[in-house]
């Protein structure tokens, strides 16, 4: 059985729209108190994801010496598909050059969670973090090692 991510999305807004104010809190402080649980860990993957993919796309124009301010504030508030859009177009490359298309469908998923749990300070449920933190690091090996980066 696949999973309805669209409707999942959907789903969570709605629970979270109606909750009652002490319940948002309450959630956010259990949020606080776990920062390693699933939530932060998705918001911090597709983070790591935007900064990495934004440095990428700063270096790939930069044609000598160091990025400027100017080129940082071009991409500095482009979305992380917009910005691997662009990263690809650098490299002349394409997404399965780089991850299975799979693979990248989870991480657009993972994008709209974070969206939605760095706004609404929600959690997804236990079953749902797995496979969109795998994909997430699957993405960022992959993208380091298409970029000739190797990991510490």
């Amino acid at each position: 059985m696949s999973m309805d991510y669209e409707e999942h999305l959907s789903d969570l807004r709605k629970k979270y729209y109606e909750a009652y104010p002490g319940q948002r809190l309450h959630i956010g402080r259990q949020r606080i108190a776990y920062p390693e649980n699933g939530p932060n860990q998705v918001v911090t993957y597709v983070s790591v994801i935007e900064g990495f993919l934004r440095s990428l796309v700063i270096w790939g124009e930069t044609t000598s010496g160091k990025p400027s301010k100017k080129t940082y504030k071009k991409y500095e508030h482009w979305s992380v598909q917009k910005l691997f859009d662009e990263y690809l177009r650098q490299q002349r490359a394409e997404v399965t050059d780089i991850i299975p298309n799979n693979t990248y469908t989870l991480v657009v998923y993972a994008i709209k969670y974070r969206n939605l749990l760095a706004h609404e300070c929600t959690y997804l449920g236990q079953d749902k973090y797995p496979d969109i933190i795998d994909a997430c690091e699957v993405f960022l090996c992959g993208l380091a090692k298409h970029a000739g980066i190797k990991e510490s």
